[in-house]
């Protein structure tokens, strides 16, 4: 973990845990906060948002076959 000295001169630890909080912490949990508030507020999550597909179900998952077609889209 790197070290960094504050203003006062003070060597202090940084890292980006918060305790308690799964759904800030990790990708999958942001993702699903984000979108789901841009949903709310008649917002597209995507233009603040990178692209993301977000699988529950595998092969099968309507959001996997989205992603196959964006990426053959691409090709």
């Amino acid at each position: 973990m790197p070290r960094q000295q504050s203003e006062e001169g003070h060597s202090m630890k940084l890292y980006n845990k918060l305790e308690q909080n799964k759904q800030l912490t990790n990708k999958k949990g942001m993702f699903v906060n984000m979108r789901t508030y841009y949903d709310a507020i008649g917002e597209d999550p995507f233009k603040v948002l990178p692209l993301t597909f977000h699988t529950k179900k595998g092969l099968k998952d309507s959001e996997f076959l989205k992603f196959t077609q964006y990426y053959y889209k691409l090709e």
